[in-house]
């Protein structure tokens, strides 16, 4: 389904002689904001749920970095973090080759801000094996993950749902939903253009999809 397609699909679902005319960019907003609760929807249940993972495996976007820096910057389009590994060197540990010295990948644990820095319990210190990551906002606005510990990093494998154009949702070619989610990306965007015009009859139908 293209882009195109879906906008004819949205005036089709909302036809009725006494609705308004919506334009292109609203049927578009619309459809954004049916991304977003589409995506929301099947985060909120994809530990424990194979359909819902499957429907976000187009989002998901995997970014290596071996900088060896302790900071991230995050992108304008990331929705959520699914996890993050870090990769450590062994200064001290003679080998053949460079590759020889790196330690396995650790999975960082996401603590708050507070508990970033202040790490009393001498049980969960971060180590080279329990490495830990926070979020920060940088002087310049920045939003940035920031890890610990930070020295001695090699590389950092970072997994994430990222927020695609709708170019990329709604082509005839390479989506990254299949079908039967662009339809039913079109379906949310419907209910929520009918709940803009007579609210009582969205609330009806949102009832009945759950």
């Amino acid at each position: 389904m293209t882009l195109t397609e879906a906008r004819d699909l949205l005036d089709i679902l909302i036809d009725k002689a006494n609705n308004p005319y919506f334009t292109t960019n609203e049927k578009d907003e619309f459809l954004e904001l049916a991304l977003t609760e589409f995506i929301n929807k099947y985060y909120s249940v994809s530990d424990i749920n194979e359909q819902a993972r499957a429907a976000l495996k187009g989002f998901v976007t995997s970014f290596l970095d071996q900088s060896g820096s302790d900071v991230i910057n995050l992108p304008d389009s990331i929705i959520f973090s699914l996890s993050l590994e870090v990769q450590y060197w062994q200064p001290n540990r003679l080998a053949i080759s460079t590759e020889a010295r790196n330690r396995p990948y650790a999975k960082a644990k996401q603590v708050s801000v507070a508990d970033f820095r202040n790490q009393v319990d001498p049980f969960n210190k971060p180590s080279y094996s329990n490495p830990i990551y926070t979020y920060v906002t940088s002087l310049s606005g920045v939003p940035q993950i920031h890890i610990l510990p930070d020295d001695s990093i090699q590389n950092k494998q970072w997994y994430y749902i990222e927020r695609p154009a709708l170019a990329n949702v709604f082509t005839a070619s390479n989506s990254v939903i299949e079908e039967t989610y662009q339809y039913e990306v079109v379906q949310i965007a419907a209910r929520k253009m009918v709940a803009n015009i007579e609210s009582s009859n969205y609330e009806v139908q949102s009832q009945e999809a759950e």
